[in-house]
């Protein structure tokens, strides 16, 4: 957590209220699914965007609603299922997901992200996170379904799905992919997908909705990083009525911004 002093500063910056940042156009809804206890959610909401928070377990949106209360902040939380969001279709500027949605199988990655996709604006972002198969613990436990296992006897132990580089391309169908990087975290060997995605949209408004379908074809694990920020969304047109679509300069600097400086907040 040492930097984490100079990553809160640099989110600042960069979700600033003057002229150039996001809480002065472009993204303002954001969504922290799985939020836990709430500290991106609560992060976000000190930056003056308009934040919906869920999670399944009771005891951490509690405890977010009384940090939020006790730092002044406004802050929506529920409790809600990730395969079923209880929201409008585009309701979201950005959604954020942090080693959440693999929690389950392909097929329940799949619905979670046509989830996403559907609550998502036309050229809105998700960030978030996926195992990949480099990590030491892919295929150890019990295989419940292709490239997804469950470790421990524990009746609360869950799947967990992993990816490769073209399983991760066929899961997010529906999205433009702006960066993905495989990083590994505090833990030696634990490898993680850090993904940037925006919904795609063709010249007629939204491209479909991911298909959930993962491939199984092995890449190169040192294959670390596909893509880096595209070109189109640091040069996306400026745009004003910020109700139909996020597609501001400001919002995917910002957002890509936070990406890169939040690695040991976003753990």
């Amino acid at each position: 957590m040492g930097n984490a002093g100079g990553s809160r500063r640099l989110a600042g910056a960069a979700f600033g209220g003057g002229s150039g940042g996001a809480g002065a156009k472009g993204a303002q809804h954001v969504l922290d699914l799985g939020c836990g206890v709430g500290r991106h959610a609560l992060l976000f909401a000190e930056h003056g965007f308009a934040v919906e928070a869920i999670d399944g377990a009771v005891a951490g949106l509690d405890f977010a609603s009384r940090e939020a209360a006790a730092r002044g902040l406004r802050l929506s939380l529920r409790q809600a299922d990730a395969d079923a969001l209880p929201f409008a279709d585009q309701s979201f500027d950005y959604v954020l997901s942090w080693n959440v949605i693999f929690h389950g199988t392909m097929g329940d990655v799949g619905r979670r992200l046509a989830e996403i996709w559907r609550v998502l604006k036309p050229g809105g972002l998700y960030q978030g996170t996926m195992l990949s198969k480099r990590d030491a613990q892919f295929g150890r436990g019990r295989p419940v379904a292709p490239d997804t296992f469950i470790r421990g006897s524990e009746a609360k132990a869950h799947p967990h799905h992993y990816c490769d580089l073209a399983g991760l391309a066929a899961l997010f169908t529906g999205f433009e992919l702006l960066s993905l990087t495989q990083e590994e975290q505090r833990r030696p060997g634990s490898w993680h997908w850090h993904i940037l995605a925006e919904t795609a949209v063709n010249g007629t408004g939204r491209a479909g909705a991911p298909r959930g379908r993962a491939g199984t074809t092995d890449q190169d694990p040192l294959t670390s990083r596909i893509a880096g920020p595209s070109r189109a969304a640091l040069s996306a047109p400026e745009t004003s009525d910020g109700s139909d679509r996020c597609s501001t300069r400001s919002c995917h600097t910002a957002v890509i911004l936070l990406h890169r400086s939040l690695p040991s907040t976003l753990g």
